[in-house]
């Protein structure tokens, strides 16, 4: 059924806590900037001695926690061969280690137009964007990456990152109060879920206010910004996986179906 939201309250979702990924391609993120380059297209060319020395004393800093000498110290590696990604990398791991995530951006765009198959150029760019409270473009970002890098394990972290992008995006879209009606087979009731921070749920069905939880799942973008994917929701210990979807052109409507079987299964269309 369609539900219709009564107020929207975005500005809690946009602050994402620090994220942690799974082992793999990116487990090891900061390799390069300790001076083991990661597989990948060559990361500098002959005649850029300065911009090296300029890159290990950064790595150095960095290591440190000196996030912003250390960028200072990858700019002067960038001023010396400006062909170089690693470069542009790693001063975009410092910017946004330092809390300037539009500097970021703007270098890991950089490193995607120098090397658009190197996977880290759209792995930066994802993290900017999750900084700058923008998870629906980040999980773009990865998709775009997805299908330009050349290893299948960096294509898979990639997955991984935009799997969590993606819920982040839909948990904006599925803020605050929504009012509908359940269809008539399931009893043609009223029925208002709000959707809060941290999974918290509140449901209200004959004037009653239940709270609970809910845990996304399998969430998708399309390429029209439909938003749409798996939601379970936990009332008074009780389960119920349903299936959701927010429209991209229209995104006061949330349709959401339920399991009409038992033990409850989450639908597969909303058919």
């Amino acid at each position: 059924f369609g539900l219709k939201p009564l107020f929207e309250s975005l500005s809690s979702y946009l602050c994402c806590p620090p994220l942690n990924f799974a082992a793999g391609a990116f487990a090891s993120a900061t390799l390069e900037e300790e001076g083991v380059p990661m597989a990948g297209p060559m990361l500098a060319s002959d005649g850029d001695g300065d911009g090296e020395a300029h890159k290990a004393r950064g790595n150095e800093l960095l290591k440190a926690g000196n996030f912003a000498e250390a960028a200072a110290a990858y700019s002067l590696a960038i001023k010396a061969n400006p062909t170089v990604p690693a470069y542009w990398s790693n001063r975009s791991h410092a910017l946004l280690r330092s809390g300037d995530a539009n500097g970021a951006l703007k270098d890991a765009e950089e490193v995607a137009r120098l090397k658009p198959s190197w996977a880290k150029a759209h792995y930066r760019r994802a993290q900017a964007l999750k900084e700058l409270g923008c998870p629906h473009e980040a999980a773009k970002a990865c998709t775009h990456g997805i299908s330009v890098v050349e290893g299948e394990a960096e294509a898979k972290e990639l997955r991984k990152l935009r799997e969590v992008m993606s819920a982040a995006s839909a948990a904006i879209d599925l803020s605050g109060w929504w009012h509908g009606t359940v269809s008539k087979e399931l009893g043609g009731f009223v029925q208002q879920f709000c959707f809060l921070p941290e999974g918290e749920l509140r449901c209200s069905v004959y004037g009653q206010q239940l709270p609970g939880n809910y845990v996304l799942r399998d969430v998708e973008i399309g390429s029209n910004g439909d938003v749409k994917g798996g939601v379970d929701v936990s009332l008074n210990g009780e389960k119920v996986p349903y299936l959701f979807k927010v429209d991209g052109n229209d995104k006061d409507m949330l349709h959401l179906c339920c399991p009409m079987k038992s033990p409850p299964e989450r639908p597969r269309t909303f058919h």
